[in-house]
């Protein structure tokens, strides 16, 4: 009877794109850790479901919820360029891969890094070359040797992340950097909020991680891991959506508070709603 091996449990939930189509959606896990959505729309179809005034992510919206999420980011925006610049050093090429209104670009424009971003969401590229940003809509043009590449909440939205792994490790210079940051279907309020957890934003969302997958995946295109650490006010805003999305009225409490114990969570864990992760280019 040892030598019978029971199969593993797959994890598999049925959702819906709870933004714009309501559409139905199923993602299932194909690797260890690592989730697909199902069906996927293609390329030239997905910025259909980008089309809403509640995507905060490229719009500025007047309610409450706009103007919270709009202070976090001006929070995370310092965050973001302090862990950035510890790694840049002195006046080196920086690119922002999936760079929506180019906020982080301007910010490392602004202080004398030379900085690009790429956004291929129309609207988001052109609100870019309004603030005169270095924007790509792909890599075709752009040439390597950058020190470092962040790519904060993108690649999850790849059909083939893989492919992206292994161009942002040609564009690195020797001694590159890569940040990746990516939300994590271990976390507390993932398993809380089932098919309603927003982190899983089919089908915006391709692919999903976790900690595990993501490190994975660099490795075999090349990083190597230095660092990992947590995107605590990710929580609260995945967690408030997400009642958002069960139409609870008193949402915003209860998503606050399980956006809280999602984080407190994290000391006991090890996993956050999202956790952003430093990688060097190996040779």
């Amino acid at each position: 009877m040892s030598d019978i091996k029971v199969p593993r449990e797959t994890k598999e939930i049925s959702t819906r794109d709870y933004l714009v189509s309501n559409e139905e959606f199923v993602v299932k896990e194909i690797k260890k850790g690592l989730l697909k959505t199902t069906p996927q729309v293609s390329d030239k179809d997905i910025f259909n479901y980008y089309n809403s005034s509640d995507y905060l992510s490229h719009n500025k919206g007047s309610s409450f919820f706009s103007l919270v999420y709009s202070a976090a980011s001006k929070f995370m925006l310092k965050r973001k360029f302090n862990l950035i610049a510890k790694y840049m050093g002195s006046s080196k090429r920086f690119l922002d891969f999936g760079c929506g209104v180019g906020d982080l670009v301007s910010v490392m424009q602004f202080k004398g890094y030379d900085s690009s971003g790429i956004e291929n969401n129309s609207s988001a590229y052109n609100e870019c070359l309004k603030k005169k940003i270095k924007v790509f809509k792909n890599f075709d043009t752009i040439s390597s040797g950058f020190h470092l590449i962040s790519c904060w909440h993108s690649l999850e939205h790849l059909l083939d992340f893989n492919k992206a792994l292994k161009k942002f490790y040609a564009l690195l210079s020797d001694d590159g950097f890569l940040i990746l940051a990516v939300p994590n279907h271990d976390s507390l309020d993932a398993k809380y909020y089932q098919k309603y957890w927003a982190g899983y934003d089919t089908p915006r969302h391709r692919y999903h991680f976790n900690k595990r997958a993501i490190v994975l995946a660099a490795k075999n295109a090349g990083f190597e891991l230095l660092k990992s650490a947590p995107m605590f006010l990710d929580a609260f805003y995945v967690s408030i959506l997400s009642e958002k999305y069960k139409k609870n009225p008193l949402g915003f409490f209860k998503g606050f508070l399980i956006g809280l114990l999602s984080t407190i969570s994290y000391l006991f864990t090890n996993n956050a709603s999202s956790h952003y992760f430093v990688f060097q280019k190996s040779n």
